[in-house]
């Protein structure tokens, strides 16, 4: 902006001092008598502004009587629309008529400030989408060396020091890249026994986990909760705490002018961001569970301020559209785990799978095998403005 003022001002001393052979000075600019004749035209020195936004400081039109010619290059330069347009060859060079250009842009020639303002019809300027989340969504963990680590614990009874000891062991090595392998083992009423056993590799990219080994494995809340030793493949969104799996709530609206958006959640300033004039949409503004407000508050560049409002309900079950959610778990049952009796027994199967079909609707199914038992169903998940539904 300093260097427009500073351009804007010295042509305006040099063109009012030491006028140029069809250049016209500003008191020519501001004498429209100047250009009443349908056949003169001048050319004039002007700073080109679209929708108050400055495109270029300094660009040579020609002023005709109720028109000004423009480059075309300019125009295309500045993005503005040359719908109905009506072209000028000058020299060689290719003009617009700026009054061709109505009713989709208006003009008007600033003879104080030296610049040609033009004004596009919102509907014709870019729409901007504006993503509010995390600028990126996978980030990898910390690499570090591979390393190990040991846990333990040992309780006896104060009343008698020289009674049993019971204790509790936990062992696990391995690194970010390679995977992690994890042991467990206990130690009661005179006899230890065998924990969990399992290798894991997690995904910060696809936000999954595979295992090898024994796990928990269960369906919800209408399933089973089982010890399985076997395979699994596992869903994991917390591997990226700052990615929204769920649909997050946005504003929309048009501004005229350069703009700052204040952005609140709750009362609470998220972030503010500088907005282009036309229709802008703020998506995936990260909110917290649950029901809540939010607010925007617009200032343009002529110091109005406007304010959009917009209420939403946070429900972390429906998945985002297009997102997948899933949970597989095959091997052996292990119906004692740490147990006298612990041994894997009869082949199990149990898993679930969910998809965003919209951010408001997510369907699934469920399933589990075991022995003497079979069982399965579909699951429906349903945001509303106030709430959510899910089925099972």
């Amino acid at each position: 902006m300093r260097k427009s003022v500073a351009v804007t001002g010295i042509l305006t001393l040099l063109t009012t001092l030491y006028p140029i052979d069809g250049l016209p000075s500003p008191i020519d600019l501001a004498d429209s008598s100047k250009t009443t004749d349908s056949t003169s035209e001048r050319n004039a020195p002007l700073a080109l502004i679209v929708n108050g936004v400055t495109k270029k400081d300094y660009t040579i039109v020609i002023l005709r009587a109720h028109d000004v010619l423009v480059r075309e290059s300019d125009l295309i330069a500045a993005q503005v629309p040359l719908l109905g347009a009506v072209f000028v060859d000058i020299n060689g060079i290719r003009y617009v008529s700026s009054a061709s250009l109505a009713p989709h842009v208006a003009y008007n020639v600033d003879v104080t400030a030296l610049a040609l303002n033009l004004n596009i019809i919102p509907s014709l300027l870019k729409h901007q989408t504006l993503d509010m989340a995390e600028p990126s969504h996978y980030k990898d963990l910390a690499k570090a060396d591979p390393s190990g680590f040991l846990t333990y614990s040992l309780t006896s009874s104060t009343e008698n020091l020289g009674g049993q000891v019971n204790g509790f062991v936990q062992a696990g090595a391995g690194s970010a890249g390679t995977g992690l392998f994890t042991a467990t083992a206990s130690y009661a009423n005179g006899s230890s026994h065998r924990g969990l056993v399992s290798y894991q590799k997690s995904s910060e990219q696809n936000l999954s986990q595979i295992t090898i080994g024994d796990e928990y494995a269960s369906t919800g809340n209408l399933g089973g909760n089982i010890v399985v030793g076997g395979f699994g493949a596992t869903r994991h969104f917390e591997l990226q705490p700052n990615y929204a799996y769920f649909a997050t709530p946005g504003l929309r609206g048009t501004v005229l002018s350069p703009t700052t958006a204040d952005i609140y959640v709750n009362g609470t300033l998220l972030r503010s961001v500088e907005l282009a004039p036309g229709p802008f949409d703020l998506s995936s503004i990260p909110v917290p569970p649950g029901a809540g407000v939010t607010q925007v508050l617009l200032h343009d560049a002529y110091g109005n301020t406007q304010t959009l409002d917009g209420i939403y309900y946070e429900a972390r079950q429906v998945l985002k559209k297009g997102l997948t959610d899933y949970d597989y778990h095959v091997g052996f049952l292990r119906q004692t785990p740490y147990g006298t009796h612990d041994v894997y027994g009869p082949f199990a199967a149990l898993g679930s799978y969910r998809i965003g079909l919209s951010n408001n609707l997510t369907v699934g199914a469920r399933f589990e095998h075991t022995a003497g038992l079979q069982s399965g169903g579909p699951q429906l998940d349903v945001g509303l403005p106030i709430g959510y539904i899910s089925l099972v």
